[in-house]
């Protein structure tokens, strides 16, 4: 169909924003976070595809998120997870993508997973 424009997931993208989690303060006797190898061919996908970040918070600018543009092409919805809810690093994360959505993209609808009592509020 003409005019129609898919949806674009980037729950991938939280992968490299994690990357933005340092590992301090875990005890030496922790185990790893990754306690097998991980396979070549991954590794490779992750050097081939990954758009480096110079920060993952939105006061650092937007400019280094310009190659979503590829990814995101003209689509009109994308979605954005993350591992874990309430993480700091995670929500700039998202915030920078929401500025980069706004600024660069022309979005200008925002749906958030929220409780009800939070959703009640921002209504």
């Amino acid at each position: 169909m003409q005019g129609t424009r898919k949806p674009v997931s980037l729950g991938a993208l939280c992968v490299v924003a994690a990357m933005c989690i340092g590992r301090t303060g875990l005890a030496a006797s922790e185990p790893p976070i990754v306690e097998k190898p991980v396979p070549p061919e991954v590794v490779q996908w992750v050097r081939d595809n990954a758009i480096p970040l110079r920060c993952c918070d939105p006061s650092c600018g937007v400019a280094d998120l310009r190659p979503l543009s590829r990814v995101i092409g003209d689509a009109r919805v994308v979605a954005a997870g993350e591992a874990t809810h309430g993480t700091s690093e995670f929500f700039r994360f998202k915030h920078k993508l929401l500025q980069y959505l706004v600024e660069e993209k022309g979005f200008n609808v925002f749906g958030i997973e929220a409780s009800f009592a939070e959703a009640l509020v921002i209504n």
